[in-house]
């Protein structure tokens, strides 16, 4: 097996080492975990900015939908009378069109 650094082997070995040495140790132990850190809180930071945007999304669509509704609701009704306008057009013209009313009343009577 390897050598890990926390095994008894290591730590016996390295209590013949000086105290100078077993402070550099100590000290490149220390810049690796504060780079570590420094990555982990970047990254944090941007999972937070990534996460708050579709609040933002929501937020902005909230207040325009509140700032805008009388608007929103006009083109919504406008649109809808419209349609209702186009239909009951179609409809009308299709009563008003004699020639299929005359074919059906042939048809019945012979």
């Amino acid at each position: 097996m390897g050598e890990d650094r926390y095994s008894i082997d290591t730590m016996i070995k390295n209590d013949a080492t000086s105290i100078e040495e077993k402070l550099d140790s100590i000290i490149a132990e220390l810049r690796h975990i504060n780079r570590r850190e420094r990555l982990r809180t970047a990254g944090g930071i941007v999972r937070f900015l990534i996460s708050i945007i579709p609040i933002a999304i929501m937020l902005f669509g909230l207040w325009y939908a509140y700032r805008y509704t009388d608007e929103l609701l006009n083109k919504v009704a406008q649109a809808a009378a419209r349609q209702a306008a186009a239909a009951t057009q179609q409809n009308a013209a299709a009563m008003l069109d004699t020639s299929a009313l005359d074919t059906w009343i042939k048809q019945y009577l012979q």
